[in-house]
């Protein structure tokens, strides 16, 4: 389900330096195009502080994705 959604929609999981096509933020915001329930499951949504972070994330291009430590 999630694969078609994210081919319907165009969107990736995260896009680097595009928090609004990036379906990662979609699913932790609730937004209303995502396939399932909301993120985290089973646990309180994040708040604006958390998310913020996570925008930031994908708006500096996902920098933890290119370091060493992350392969």
């Amino acid at each position: 389900q999630v694969k078609r959604a994210l081919v319907e929609r165009r969107a990736k999981l995260v896009e680097p330096g595009r928090p609004d096509r990036s379906y990662l933020l979609m699913k932790v915001e609730g937004d209303p195009r995502i396939e399932g329930q909301r993120m985290p499951k089973g646990a309180d949504p994040l708040t604006v502080d958390e998310i913020k972070v996570l925008r930031d994330w994908i708006l500096a291009l996902a920098p933890a994705l290119e370091s060493p430590a992350a392969r």
